[in-house]
C-alpha cells in the first residue's frame, strides 16, 4: 500500500498595521517587530491591526503573538468557609450612584423652593387680605362720620369740615396683627428658606464634581458656596449654570472617538434662564425697596401682588431649569462612563 506524505505549505508573510489609543496608524511592521512591540507594552490584545492586504482585527487574534494564559482548572481550587461572612455585593454601579445623588439634591431644592415659595405667597396673601379688612373698616367709618354729620354736601363750601375718604388708605393694621404676620413668616418662610439653600449648595457641588478639573473654573465647593451669596449670586448664576455647560462641552471635545456633533450641549436654553433669573432678582429687589418706602394701602398691596407674580415666575421658571440641567449632566455621566472615565 502506498502511503502519502502532506508536505507543509509554507508560511506568508504577512505584515501589519497597528493603531495607537489617539487612532493614529503606523507601520508597516512584521510579525516578529509586533512582538518586540508586544514586549515593549506598546501593543496589547485589543490594539487595533490592519494587514497590508486590507484585513482588520486586534493584535490578540495573532496566534502565538501573547504568551498563553494559564488555565485556571490547573490550580487547586482555595478552601471556602462557608460560615465566613459575604462581603457585600454593589449592586448599583457608580454611574447610577452619581446619577441617583444629582437627582436626589435636584428634587429636594424643587421640593423646598415650591414649600419656601408657598410659604411666602400665604403670608402675603394674608397681609392683603388684612389690610383690605382694615381699608375696608376705615373707608366705611369715615363715610358713616361724614353721613352722620351732614357734612358731605359742605364738600364745596367748606371741605375743612370733611374728612377725605383718602385718609381710609393711610390706616395701618393692628400692631398685633402685624406682629402674628411676622411670627407666621418667620415659622414657615425662614426654616424651608435656610432648607432651600443647604440643598442648593449640595446640588450645585454635585453638578460640577463631574467637571474634571482641568475644565473646571473652580472647585465645587467654591462654586456652590459663591452662589449662597445675596445679590452677587445675581451674577454668579451664569458662571455657576453657563459654565457648567460649557465645561461639559469642553471635557466632551477632549474625548477622542466621539461621533461628531452628539455630544455638544446648546447654551442657548441655560442662558435665557439666567437672564430670566438676573430680571426676576432685580425685580425682587425693587419691589421689597418699594414695599419699605410705601406706606397706604393702595400701594402697600400693588407691591405684595407683584412680590407674588415674581414669586409664581421664578418657580415655573426654576424648577424645570433644575431638571433640565439635571437631566444634561446625566447624559454626561453617560459620555465619560462609556469612555472608562
Amino acid at each position: 500500500m502506498l502511503g502519502v506524505m502532506f508536505l507543509p505549505l509554507p508560511k506568508m508573510t504577512t505584515n501589519f498595521f497597528y493603531f495607537d489609543q489617539t487612532n493614529q496608524k503606523h507601520g508597516l511592521v512584521s510579525e516578529e517587530q509586533l512582538k518586540e512591540l508586544v514586549a515593549q507594552g506598546i501593543i496589547g490584545q485589543h490594539t487595533p491591526l490592519e494587514t497590508d492586504t486590507g484585513y482588520t482585527g486586534v493584535a490578540g487574534q495573532i496566534p502565538g503573538l501573547f504568551a498563553a494564559a494559564p488555565n485556571p482548572f490547573s490550580a487547586p481550587m482555595p478552601m471556602v468557609n462557608p460560615t465566613a461572612p459575604h462581603p457585600p455585593v454593589n449592586l448599583f454601579p457608580d454611574v447610577i450612584t452619581r446619577k441617583a445623588r444629582i437627582a436626589f439634591w435636584t428634587m429636594m431644592c424643587s421640593v423646598a423652593l415650591s414649600l419656601c415659595s408657598a410659604a411666602g405667597i400665604l403670608c402675603e396673601s394674608l397681609e392683603i387680605g388684612l389690610r383690605d379688612e382694615v381699608y375696608g373698616v376705615a373707608l366705611r367709618e369715615i363715610e358713616n362720620y361724614n353721613r352722620e354729620h351732614n357734612l358731605e354736601y359742605l364738600e364745596y363750601s367748606d371741605p375743612g369740615y370733611r374728612i377725605d375718604l383718602s385718609e381710609a388708605a393711610r390706616t395701618q393694621p393692628p400692631e398685633n396683627a402685624q406682629l402674628g404676620l411676622t411670627f407666621l413668616a418667620f415659622l414657615l418662610v425662614i426654616p424651608t428658606g435656610i432648607a432651600y439653600l443647604i440643598f442648593y449648595f449640595f446640588y450645585l457641588y454635585r453638578l460640577w464634581d463631574e467637571i474634571p478639573r482641568e475644565f473646571a473654573q473652580t472647585t465645587p465647593g467654591n462654586m456652590a458656596g459663591f452662589a449662597l451669596i445675596p445679590v452677587f449670586n445675581m451674577y454668579w448664576q451664569f458662571i455657576a449654570f453657563l459654565g457648567l455647560y460649557q465645561g461639559m462641552n469642553r471635557a466632551a471635545q477632549s474625548m477622542k472617538n466621539l461621533p461628531h456633533g452628539t455630544v455638544h450641549f446648546h447654551t442657548r436654553g441655560i442662558l435665557l434662564v439666567c437672564i430670566g433669573w438676573l430680571i426676576l432678582g432685580v425685580g425682587s429687589i425693587i419691589v421689597s425697596v418699594c414695599g419699605m418706602l410705601f406706606n397706604t394701602y393702595h400701594e402697600v398691596v400693588s407691591t405684595l401682588f407683584w412680590s407674588i407674580a415674581l414669586t409664581v415666575v421664578n418657580v415655573l421658571i426654576t424648577i424645570p431649569a433644575y431638571w433640565a440641567v439635571c437631566y444634561n449632566v446625566h447624559k454626561f455621566i453617560d459620555i465619560k462612563s462609556s469612555m472608562g472615565k
